[in-house]
């Protein structure tokens, strides 16, 4: 079962009905307010390809140009700088916290924008296991202009939690030129994180999902996972599906040998195999520098 803190199980709610009541509690702090609070930055000054930085003690954000590619998309990015402590969740968090939410509604010259998610870590806190960053870190960001010709005028409004013992609801408002040649002054940090990503998983991957199979449990499910690997480096592996289920962290399973490593997952908000049947998962191994990530249909 999904355990938030009051506070978290709150916000979480508010992303669902599109944050009407998180724009209520959200607080926009700016950087050089962050003296008064006793909380010790330097105030950045706004350096060029970048927005300036928004935040409180817990963390801030920016956004920093990026290149344009051979195909006429730019690449932007955006940099969280998380305080000591503090961390912040990926698309699918765990136990409690938000993922972040997105909104480009008032972008201009802009045909299709997607955030890539860098494959998280797993930590633990008092309400349970969770999946995302800490301190310093990058969500690539991809746009096909409408005209490449012209530049594009980025707006985010962007809603996020960043939990230390309890979650804090973050918003802020970024906006970001892009011209149309790009900014190669950032690239090198975006591109870091876009390695990061995970790629997806075929046949001649060094890690991918071979059978998955749904077991009845008490009154829920478990779902048996079994990876094929090269390599006996250990795997981390999340679990994704429709939002109506919720996935423990996986176990890994004694039998796992040299070319095999096999997982039980503990499935949450089904009570029968008929539950899963039809239902598209997803699977994000992470193996040392490998990220892959693979969809699979529950027979």
């Amino acid at each position: 079962m999904v355990t938030l803190s009051p506070y978290c199980w709150g916000v979480w709610s508010s992303e669902r009905l599109k944050m009407q009541q998180m724009v209520g509690a959200a607080r926009k702090v700016l950087v050089i307010g962050l003296a008064l609070s006793g909380f010790a930055w330097a105030t950045p000054s706004l350096a060029e390809g970048a927005t300036s930085w928004e935040g409180d003690k817990s963390g801030r954000v920016r956004l920093i140009a990026g290149a344009r590619m051979p195909d006429g998309k730019l690449f932007a990015g955006l940099e969280f700088d998380l305080a000591e402590g503090w961390k912040t969740y990926w698309r699918a968090p765990g136990d409690s916290g938000v993922p972040s939410v997105f909104r480009w509604d008032k972008s201009k010259n802009v045909q299709s924008i997607k955030v890539h998610w860098p494959a998280p870590s797993r930590f633990k806190d008092k309400f349970g296991w969770n999946n995302g960053y800490k301190k310093d870190f990058v969500f690539p960001i991809e746009i096909q202009p409408k005209n490449p010709d012209d530049p594009v005028q980025l707006e985010l409004l962007m809603y996020y939690g960043v939990c230390e013992e309890l979650c804090i609801p973050g918003k802020a408002n970024l906006s970001l030129t892009l011209p149309p040649e790009g900014y190669s002054g950032h690239q090198a940090l975006i591109g870091r994180y876009l390695q990061m990503v995970p790629k997806p998983a075929d046949k001649d991957s060094a890690v991918q999902v071979s059978a998955v199979s749904v077991e009845k449990a008490g009154e829920g499910l478990n779902l048996d996972v079994t990876l094929e690997k090269r390599s006996s480096e250990p795997i981390t592996l999340f679990v994704e599906g429709p939002s109506a289920l919720y996935f423990d962290v996986p176990k890994k399973q004694a039998g796992s040998d040299h070319g095999k490593s096999r997982f039980r997952i503990v499935v949450d908000g089904a009570e029968t195999k008929a539950d899963l049947k039809g239902k598209e998962l997803k699977f994000t191994a992470v193996q040392g520098q490998l990220r892959l990530e693979q969809t699979w249909r529950v027979d």
